[in-house]
């Protein structure tokens, strides 16, 4: 969830959102430090940020329509673009949580242990559409066997989940207070559920952003406590936006 452009309502990339739990910093209609200098080489009609200046909590959420729709489970891609955790990371930010898909680095952590140091290149394996592999160099906080019950009425009716094996990796620049948490998973997972976080012990609230791969669906868990929600429009097979295509057999119109 973490933010190519990026649509800053959660943090994430092509679909994906990133929510900020410190409502201090929710302010405003446009990012704010040190989100304004992330998101500066996107075009301004790119970024689309809504406020709720009547929610009881301090969230912020980024979401990333190019990410969610392009590496979400939910439009069948991938699930490990990197556009938004390689800001997050470039910019040293604090208090940020991401869900890569990347059953190689779960193993990994896995034969790392608990505890042990992580150092590894993640994401971007699927194909070269989706950005890089970023190196994250950290610890093996907690793993898990990526199974929750949500008990509430979600898209889809869906109440099971299963997203296999998964490891939380606290990565470098965390303090106590704010984490920086990597969620690694060994398949992919649609964001419809808060306790995708809180079953591997990830307090929503707690946290400064939040990066979710989703494109609507994740509004209905995550909404409620994002102080402010940022949709983020990045490059991919999906983008939202359709300029970033090259069409051979469209009429212009269409497009402009």
């Amino acid at each position: 969830m973490q933010p190519g452009a990026t649509n800053e309502g959660t943090f994430a990339q092509s679909g994906s959102t990133l929510f900020t739990v410190n409502r201090a910093a929710a302010t405003g209609l446009v990012p704010q430090s040190p989100f304004r200098a992330m998101f500066k080489h996107i075009p301004r009609q790119h970024l689309m940020c809504q406020r709720r200046a009547s929610l009881p909590v301090t969230a912020h959420l980024r979401y990333d329509l190019g990410y969610a729709r392009q590496t979400g489970a939910g439009s069948a891609r991938a699930g490990d673009a990197t556009f938004i955790l390689s800001e997050l990371l470039k910019q040293k930010a604090k208090g940020w949580v991401a869900v890569i898909a990347d059953p190689q680095a779960v193993q990994l952590a896995i034969a790392q242990g608990i505890g042990a140091t992580f150092n590894s290149n993640v994401g971007g394996k699927t194909d070269k559409l989706h950005g890089d592999p970023v190196r994250v160099t950290g610890r093996v906080k907690s793993l898990h066997d990526g199974k929750w019950v949500e008990p509430e009425v979600r898209h889809g009716g869906h109440r099971y989940y299963d997203q296999g094996v998964t490891a939380v990796i606290e990565a470098e620049g965390s303090t106590p207070d704010l984490q920086n948490l990597l969620m690694l998973t060994t398949q992919r997972q649609v964001p419809f559920s808060l306790h995708q976080l809180l079953s591997c012990g990830i307090y929503p609230l707690r946290q400064k952003m939040i990066v979710v791969k989703a494109a609507i669906a994740y509004r209905a868990a995550y909404e409620p406590i994002a102080g402010k929600i940022i949709e983020v429009d990045t490059p991919g097979t999906t983008a939202v936006n359709p300029r970033r295509f090259t069409f051979r057999n469209a009429r212009h119109p269409l497009l402009y």
